[in-house]
């Protein structure tokens, strides 16, 4: 039996009634009601009761329906009150837009007479691209005329130096040296012999004269050089030395 109140998809009340102890049924029932007149009242209600619950939760709905709308018109006309006219606000939009178009079409002829007169000045101040052609090539025509000039004094500065430097080169060639009887005498490598020490009995060496070269032998010995003449003293030096 306490199986099947466990399982039982009803709800139960158990009510054995006059019983002192608890029973195991107590436990697996929903509620539990000490007689089984108790257990009907407690699944029958009184019918009055019913009727003053329903009269009381209608009151309590009524009521708190009222004070739902009550605040609803309260924020509405809150709201209400914040809206701005329309009417007055579509006047200032209408009024706004009209002296706006009016400025439109006075800015718009101002800004185009502007424009006008601005194109008007530029235009005056422009140079036909054929004069700005001749310009240019005028001056351009003097540009290279200088640059002609320049490089001329140029070309004679470097003519002048180069023809100074020839005849100084001129000078200084031993062929000049030649000229004047002179002879470059050379060993068998070709080295020029600057001292007859260098010279011994047949050597074979190169003459170089003005008008050619001729190849000699050496034959005797060379002379030793000459010493040098003594720087003669003063022995009449009344001075005397300071040492």
């Amino acid at each position: 039996m306490v199986r099947a109140a466990a399982e039982s998809a009803i709800p139960l009340i158990s009510a054995v009634g006059h019983e002192t102890d608890t029973t195991l049924i107590d436990f697996a029932s929903d509620v539990r009601a000490p007689t089984p007149t108790a257990a009907a009242e407690m699944a029958v209600p009184v019918r009055a009761d019913l009727l003053a619950q329903i009269q009381e939760d209608g009151a309590r709905l009524v009521r708190a329906q009222a004070r739902m709308v009550r605040e609803a018109r309260a924020r509405l006309d809150g709201l209400a009150r914040a809206l701005p006219d329309l009417s007055r606000l579509v006047e200032d939009r209408r009024q706004r837009l009209d002296d706006w178009g009016e400025r439109l079409d006075g800015s718009l002829a101002n800004g185009v007479h502007r424009r006008h007169r601005r194109l008007a000045e530029v235009a005056g101040g422009l140079v036909s691209p054929r004069t700005r052609v001749r310009h240019a090539r005028d001056r351009l025509d003097d540009r290279a005329r200088s640059l002609a000039r320049a490089a001329a004094r140029l070309n004679d500065g470097r003519r002048r130096r180069l023809a100074e430097l020839a005849r100084l080169l001129e000078g200084l060639s031993y062929q000049r040296v030649l000229e004047r009887g002179f002879a470059l005498i050379s060993d068998a490598k070709g080295k020029p012999v600057g001292t007859v020490r260098t010279l011994h009995p047949g050597d074979e060496v190169t003459v170089t004269l003005a008008d050619g070269s001729v190849a000699a032998r050496i034959a005797g010995s060379a002379a030793p050089p000459k010493p040098r003449p003594a720087k003669p003293t003063n022995k009449d030096d009344r001075q005397g030395s300071l040492l």
